[in-house]
């Protein structure tokens, strides 16, 4: 769907992809509604865009806030579910009751939650279009990041789901995967970046994309009413291997990135 005089509510617009995003979106002739937690980042998300990008600090776990959301703001032809979180770098049986359900509530619930407001309203426009994102974390396991990842794998699993159950319809669905993205989502999630060795240092990747370039990509496969959108080098290589013999995918993996874990 091209998004020139399209009205878009996207989530997470106040920093990293979502704030790329949402230029790249008023940039290319859109209407932009940007959900996010943080007014100040929002603030600097609209800097410049003027009447196309407005701003609304909204918590999506707020269940009768996003029931009710639909009906506030008009109607919209294409939802993006951006948001999200991750937790500490630690293995699953450190992670608190608390951490996990917030990291669940805040990618999936939030996110299915976003999905079940708008649906209807999506369906009565003429076209419309609902993207979510999940992660590289969606094909296979970064160590220290196991509740994440398993947000992001039920994401992949319910908008591939959505998508057959409306395919031949009015909507549109699509899959983001990102992989290696230049964003703050480690500050903005309250965690410490992990520490590591010179030797697992070595071993990571460095061609890292930006969240511009990454913002570029998801907006043409928008417009191309992709399937999916494999954002960047990363999540293209990992989606291959994986496929090609899973095991081998979540060792790899486990051994290049094991030192995420501190230890």
């Amino acid at each position: 769907m091209k998004l020139a005089g399209k009205t878009v509510v996207l989530t997470g617009a106040g920093s990293g992809i979502g704030q790329a995003l949402a230029r790249a979106i008023v940039a290319a002739g859109g209407r932009v509604i940007g959900l996010d937690i943080r007014a100040e980042g929002m603030a600097v998300t609209g800097e410049g865009l003027g009447s196309a990008f407005t701003a609304h600090r909204f918590d999506v776990t707020h269940k009768a806030a996003v029931a009710a959301l639909p009906g506030e703001l008009g109607p919209v032809d294409c939802l993006i579910n951006c948001a999200g979180m991750i937790h500490p770098f630690v293995r699953f049986g450190e992670l608190s009751d608390e951490t996990i359900e917030r990291i669940l509530q805040v990618n999936f619930f939030g996110t299915l939650a976003m999905c079940r407001a708008f649906l209807p309203h999506l369906l009565a426009r003429p076209e419309a279009q609902l993207v979510n994102f999940g992660s590289m974390s969606s094909l296979a396991p970064l160590p220290g990041q196991s509740i994440y990842g398993v947000s992001k794998a039920a994401i992949k699993l319910l908008t591939e789901s959505l998508y057959a159950e409306y395919l031949g319809s009015n909507l549109s669905v699509t899959l983001v995967l990102p992989g290696a993205v230049a964003t703050a989502i480690t500050a903005n999630s309250g965690v410490s970046a992990p520490s590591a060795s010179a030797d697992d240092s070595a071993k990571r990747p460095r061609d890292v994309a930006s969240a511009e370039d990454a913002a570029e990509a998801i907006l043409a496969g928008i417009e191309a009413d992709a399937f999916r959108i494999l954002v960047d080098k990363m999540v293209v290589d990992v989606d291959a291997l994986y496929r090609a013999d899973p095991q081998q995918a979540v060792e790899t993996i486990a051994r290049n990135f094991g030192g995420l874990l501190g230890d």
